[in-house]
């Protein structure tokens, strides 16, 4: 799968979820040209002063808990760099999603050949009791339909 078209599986699905989906959040950074997304959990990673709680995310690196950290201050002060992508819910065919997702690029001037998409590791929440590696997947591999 190409960068392009997996930034399109994860557009889509961010759209496709319900507004009352209250677990996952899903943004453009116009300043970094990213996408990325916040678990409504992350914010529990930063004490009142906001700064990374130590040894309590077994999830994410240090380097990423940084960005989670500029990240979530940006959202918090409703920064014009950061574009929140809309949940639409299920729509009813393929046009349709085709349609609300080239809406979406093109509303914002987002070029998919220019941009990337911030990949975090997520460790498997179930161990895999026959292995004595701990299994690491990928958004896609977590979330995919089927």
């Amino acid at each position: 799968m190409s960068e392009i078209e997996k930034i399109k599986k994860w557009l889509k699905f961010a759209i496709l979820l319900s507004p009352e989906v209250k677990s996952e959040f899903f943004y453009f950074d116009k300043t970094n040209d990213e996408f990325f997304s916040i678990l409504n959990i992350d914010y529990f990673l930063f004490d009142k002063k906001k700064r990374i709680i130590k040894g309590i995310s077994p999830y994410y690196t240090q380097k990423e808990l940084e960005i989670l950290k500029k990240r979530i201050y940006k959202i918090n002060k409703k920064s014009n760099s950061i574009i929140e992508i809309p949940k639409l819910g299920i729509l009813e065919d393929e046009k349709k999603i085709e349609q609300q997702t080239t809406h979406f690029l093109e509303l914002n001037k987002i070029n998919l050949e220019k941009v990337k998409l911030l990949e975090i590791i997520q460790k498997d929440i179930l161990p895999d009791f026959h292995k004595k590696t701990t299994k690491i997947k990928r958004w896609w591999e977590i979330w995919k339909k089927g």
